[in-house]
């Protein structure tokens, strides 16, 4: 999935899915030579699963 597509299914804007992937804080690669970001879609899940608010 591309950044866009990232940030389309997660409701934030694409400048933070960029953030979180440079940080490392969601996994993802780069590819070609304009270096654009890609996220396996299995990843998305497994991050919302690991950062879910399971509340008291």
């Amino acid at each position: 999935m591309t950044a866009g597509e990232v940030a389309e299914v997660l409701r934030v804007e694409v400048a933070t899915v960029v953030k979180w992937l440079s940080a490392g804080h969601l996994p993802g690669f780069q590819v070609g030579p304009k270096r654009t970001w890609r996220v396996w879609r299995d990843e998305i899940h497994a991050y919302l699963e690991a950062n879910r608010n399971t509340g008291p």
